[in-house]
């Protein structure tokens, strides 16, 4: 894994950790500095498996508990 790669996991899993049901997930993404809502997401997806949108709604009850 790449400095960088290793750099942008941290980030997605301390965004991850931050995620609650009430959270605007772009003014999360810029508190960890991606660059917008889509790097945010697409790194979320790649790392995590789901949209942050969608483990939002998981943690709201939206949605069955498919991934941990």
């Amino acid at each position: 894994m790449s400095p960088m790669s290793y750099v942008l996991m941290k980030k997605v899993f301390a965004a991850k950790a931050k995620i609650h049901a009430g959270c605007d997930l772009t003014d999360l993404a810029y508190v960890y500095n991606f660059t917008d809502i889509s790097h945010f997401s697409n790194s979320f997806k790649k790392y995590i498996g789901i949209s942050p949108k969608a483990y939002r709604d998981q943690l709201n009850g939206k949605l069955p508990r498919l991934y941990k």
